[in-house]
């Protein structure tokens, strides 16, 4: 268990009153002290605030949804009734009339249905909504990759990404860039290329393909780095795509890592679920 780990369960068992009065104790001297300890409660006071929030949100809709589906439901069968009972009386009193009168007749009922179609379209404005949200958030938080560590062995394709030459990237082989004899680093070359590539379909508008790429990239201990990289742009892929839903799911696992884009990722989904 590394020190970030150590961290993370001290701090959920102070904020979830599992400590003794002697651990609370000693805890709050160690926060007064530790400036890593001290960062990590302030971000997991900020998260614990915005799925609290989120939580909230979601008791008010399942207690508003019923409620306008009752409205519905009955202002719907209403409109059908009134129109029967005019027909009827219609039917009673012009039953001698010609077929223009029953025109009219029909045209009025149609006329008296137009508030159903309003509120279909009504019901259309979430998804534009959605939209907003998601093409406001990737502007904000999206960044060029930029880099001075990856590795030299394929220098040339992160300079054909920075170059804008993106076919280049996403054109290469395994055998283009691949050593004889080193497992260990062919494996961290393959997952770097599989960044750069998914970075340039980011970059050409083709955000599917770009998250195809960046999971592709694994998690281990040898390329941490890389698979932190990969996390985050496929964030901003999703937000491409208007998925607020992947976003936000992807965006909690980061939060819950040693991501060098953890604030970022608290922020970003700070934002979504406003």
């Amino acid at each position: 268990m590394d020190k970030f780990e150590e961290l993370h369960i001290k701090i959920a068992n102070y904020l979830d009153n599992l400590m003794s009065p002697s651990e609370e104790e000693s805890f709050m001297q160690e926060l007064s002290t530790d400036t890593d300890l001290r960062k990590l409660y302030e971000d997991e006071l900020m998260l614990r605030a915005i799925f609290q929030q989120g939580e909230i949100k979601s008791e008010q809709q399942v207690k508003v949804a019923p409620v306008l589906l009752l409205w519905r439901k009955y202002k719907i069968a209403a409109i059908f009734l009134l129109t029967i009972i005019s027909a009827s009386v219609l039917y009673l009193i012009l039953n001698k009339k010609n077929k223009e009168q029953e025109k009219a007749v029909t045209d009025n009922t149609v006329k008296k249905q137009t508030p159903i179609n309003d509120s279909i379209t009504k019901e259309q404005k979430p998804s534009e909504l959605t939209q907003n949200i998601a093409g406001t958030a990737f502007n904000e938080f999206y960044k060029s990759y930029s880099s001075e560590s990856d590795p030299v062995e394929i220098s040339n394709y992160y300079n054909n990404y920075k170059e804008h030459k993106y076919d280049l990237v996403i054109a290469a082989k395994e055998s283009d860039y691949q050593t004889m004899g080193i497992d260990d680093k062919n494996e961290l070359l393959k997952q770097y290329m599989h960044l750069y590539k998914g970075l340039s379909w980011l970059e050409k508008n083709e955000p599917a393909k770009a998250v195809q790429q960046f999971d592709s990239v694994s998690s281990s201990p040898k390329n941490k780095t890389v698979f932190f990289e990969a996390q985050w742009y496929s964030v901003l892929a999703f937000l491409k795509n208007n998925n607020i839903t992947k976003a936000s799911e992807v965006t909690k696992k980061i939060i819950q890592t040693n991501s060098p884009h953890k604030r970022a990722a608290i922020a970003l989904l700070k934002q979504m679920n406003l």
